[in-house]
């Protein structure tokens, strides 16, 4: 790890791990570091719980999140988002660190671990440092990871009991396709089983960064769920965001999209979160 640091804080380093977006910015031209520093071997690749905390080292990648029985059970909307980054060959080898390091709007790892409320673990020469992931992106495809910095774990609390969570995405295709729009949805009810304890709701590709949509969350949260005001909230939530017009969606489009989207994962998280409450 350290010498990983020490080798970053030279000019033009650059790390990599799948290197999946990386290696086809440096083969059109767009990036041009003058050094690599591989990420892989020193032991960032794991998947373990802590106390009441689940622990994802930045190297993991999408393959091995799908694969774990932990983050199937636990977190399913993250396993849900994961099987839905590219093919299977692009899964092995894309990191969770790396999807987040891009700070793309559209990543698809991004929602489901802001509806999760995740934390960043950030390494550096002077020591390390744990931010909230809504924190941790700065812009498109900016994030505030310093030039001798590394992000190394992605720390996510349990979910509480009756709690439902839920990804959707939306592209221009069915599958390996970049999202015109992604959402995780997640909701804790409290023990009468109707009122919403906890909301989030967390949107990708519709604004500088992937955001919380926290006007609907607390107009969600201390009420009574039903399906009036699930659509209510959908509507705040397609108010929040910042949708551009670009090659793969308009503006408009993106803003409908999205409160479709919202609304359909909200009563998936719901229907999950009732049948827990249940049992």
């Amino acid at each position: 790890m350290q010498e990983a640091l020490a080798l970053l804080s030279e000019q033009g380093a650059c790390p990599v791990a799948g290197g999946t977006d990386l290696l086809i910015h440096i083969r059109a031209g767009i990036a041009s570091p003058k050094h690599l520093v591989d990420l892989t071997g020193i032991g960032l690749g794991y998947i373990r719980k802590e106390s009441s905390t689940i622990k994802i080292g930045a190297t993991t990648t999408f393959e091995e999140l799908l694969e774990s029985d932990r983050i199937c059970r636990d977190l399913p909307c993250l396993s849900q988002a994961a099987r839905q980054v590219g093919a299977v060959q692009t899964r092995n080898l894309a990191t969770i660190g790396g999807n987040l390091c891009s700070a793309v709007p559209s990543a698809d790892s991004a929602p489901p671990l802001l509806a999760y409320d995740a934390q960043a673990k950030i390494a550096g020469r002077g020591g390390e440092r744990v931010v909230a992931l809504e924190q941790f992106f700065a812009g498109p495809k900016k994030n505030v990871l310093k030039a001798d910095e590394l992000l190394i774990e992605i720390q996510i609390p349990l979910p509480p009991p009756r709690t439902g969570a839920h990804f959707l995405k939306k592209g221009r295709r069915s599958a390996m396709t970049l999202a015109v729009a992604n959402v995780a949805a997640r909701l804790t009810l409290a023990e009468d089983g109707r009122t919403v304890e906890q909301a989030r709701i967390a949107l990708g590709a519709v604004a500088p960064t992937p955001r919380r949509a926290k006007q609907a969350e607390a107009l969600l949260q201390g009420s009574a769920v039903s399906a009036v005001l699930i659509e209510h909230a959908a509507s705040v939530a397609a108010g929040e965001i910042a949708p551009i017009s670009d090659l793969r969606a308009t503006a408009d489009y993106r803003r409908e999209v999205s409160r479709v989207l919202v609304q359909r994962a909200l009563e998936q998280a719901w229907q999950t979160a009732s049948g827990r409450a249940a049992t």
